[in-house]
């Protein structure tokens, strides 16, 4: 999901963004400013995405029809389709835009916080760091609304509230979540929590650690906590994150960086909201 003006809030006239290697890169007009990256070159988003497929073939079955809300630049969404038929959407016009010249087509800009399709007509609906972007009862309804009775969601947000920065206000982040009030929003909406662990525990530590040092220089510097360029180093933490992976289905993880969770609507569940 790109939220709207989100990256770019505090300073646009320093940022724009161009199509490289089927990415979407956000760039830094002026040196000032580090490279801020989508794609594959990052830590989270590929180990995320075999955490995705993990969920997926423990919870679903190949061929079903899955949602992936806040699409973003596609690449979830284009590999989504290698398991079902998978559709998209995204608040921001420029993120549909981009799928679109990726060869996405099945892919929708969402106005007025409602998505353009009927009840019952997804088995799966994938939200990967997203609720923390809205109101979490708002896009809870609407996915619940969109999902078959019996339908799964599976989705993930950022953890502990301690670890807030300034980087979560330029991605316009609501809040960050303890695992008790997820759970909670979850149920509060009639789904029954199926699965839920912290991930990424290894990252707990260096992140509170730069997010001091940034607090105690008063650093000023708008990028990710996590910009890995060492390829050597990155590999390193994937296969940190694939052993984590491993154990995340055997016990569930007290502490993390993210949450994720599985959660599935009542399959008596008929419902109609208007």
């Amino acid at each position: 999901m790109i939220p709207q003006n989100a990256i770019f809030s505090c300073k646009l006239k320093y940022f724009g963004y161009k199509n490289q290697n089927r990415n979407l890169i956000l760039y830094a007009k002026r040196p000032l400013y580090r490279f801020i990256r989508t794609g594959r070159k990052s830590l989270v988003a590929p180990s995320k995405r075999k955490l995705l497929f993990k969920l997926l073939n423990r919870y679903a079955k190949k061929g079903v029809c899955i949602l992936d809300v806040g699409c973003g630049t596609g690449k979830n969404l284009e590999e989504l389709g290698n398991f079902g038929k998978a559709e998209g959407v995204d608040n921001s016009s420029e993120a549909i835009n981009f799928c679109k010249k990726r060869g996405l087509r099945k892919v929708y800009l969402v106005k007025e916080n409602k998505f353009p399709f009927n009840v019952n007509s997804f088995d799966v609906v994938t939200a990967l760091d997203v609720i923390e972007h809205t109101h979490d009862s708002t896009i809870l309804k609407e996915i619940k609304r969109v999902l078959v009775p019996g339908g799964k969601v599976i989705a993930t947000v950022p953890a502990h509230k301690i670890m807030w920065t300034k980087w979560d206000e330029i991605l316009h982040h609501k809040k960050r979540y303890s695992k008790k009030e997820l759970i909670s929003i979850f149920k509060k909406q009639g789904f029954k929590v199926l699965f839920i662990s912290h991930v990424y525990s290894f990252l707990v530590i260096p992140a509170i650690l730069i997010r001091k040092i940034k607090s105690y220089f008063r650093a000023n510097n708008y990028s990710s906590d996590f910009e890995i360029t060492n390829r050597l180093l990155n590999k390193i933490l994937l296969f940190i994150a694939e052993v984590e992976q491993f154990l995340v289905f055997k016990f569930t993880l007290p502490v993390g960086t993210s949450i994720v969770c599985v959660v599935q609507k009542s399959p008596e569940d008929n419902s109609v909201r208007t």
